[in-house]
């Protein structure tokens, strides 16, 4: 487990999480091979690993699934154990709101990044939204980073695109959209949906937006 503590603003109060889980599936998680930086309370981790918590985690296995963002206000959290597991974690701090941005590698490894708060349901929609990009550059730039910085990934090991996607990337990360991309590039609009879809390939992601935010992490492209 990665997690790291983010400020977002004076008005955001109550403790925001970055959590990042790098795996390659459940056995990992429960082996040595875990890259660990939080900012849990140290009861809470103690409480988490010894009691198993990684097998009825919801978060942990719906990330482990989807690629998509998981909105815990979205999912149901009330059935037995996980119903307890989520009102120990919110005695020890852990914000009500969430939201899980899983993260896939080019090598299968698998990251989850997770943002809570205590903020009013109002709040968090907002910030959610006005936030998703910034935090899915984030959550990509810290599983790369991490995975360099552990040795479990030379930095040869990142996807290399073509000269075409990563055109196609940029002008899409500065707001462009596909018609416009064509006419500056002289290919059709098929085209660049083809690069674009190419790029997700390689990029390893579910969503053009993540491909932005992996390769803007990656440095592969400038998108401001």
């Amino acid at each position: 487990m990665v997690a790291d503590d983010l400020q977002v603003g004076a008005a955001l109060n109550a403790l925001l999480i970055a959590q990042l889980a790098i795996a390659n599936n459940m056995d990992l998680f429960k082996s040595n091979m875990i890259v660990e930086l939080h900012v849990y309370p140290p009861e809470w981790v103690k409480q988490y690993l010894a009691r198993d918590y990684f097998s009825i985690d919801p978060v942990v296995r719906l990330g482990q699934r989807g690629f998509l963002p998981v909105e815990w206000s979205a999912s149901n959290w009330d059935s037995g154990r996980t119903h307890g597991f989520f009102k120990e974690a919110m005695a020890f701090g852990i914000g009500q709101q969430g939201v899980t941005l899983p993260v896939r590698g080019p090598h299968g490894e698998r990251s989850l990044f997770t943002i809570t708060s205590n903020q009013p349901d109002s709040y968090w929609r907002r910030f959610r939204m006005d936030s998703m990009r910034d935090l899915q550059f984030l959550a990509h730039h810290l599983h790369d980073r991490a995975m360099v910085l552990s040795g479990l990934r030379k930095t040869a090991d990142f996807p290399q695109l073509s000269r075409r996607e990563l055109q196609c990337l940029e002008m899409t990360a500065s707001g462009l959209l596909a018609k416009q991309i064509c006419a500056r590039l002289s290919i059709s609009v098929s085209a660049v949906q083809l690069y674009l879809a190419s790029a997700r390939r390689k990029l390893t992601v579910a969503t053009t937006s993540e491909a932005v935010a992996k390769a803007t992490a990656l440095e592969l492209i400038s998108a401001w």
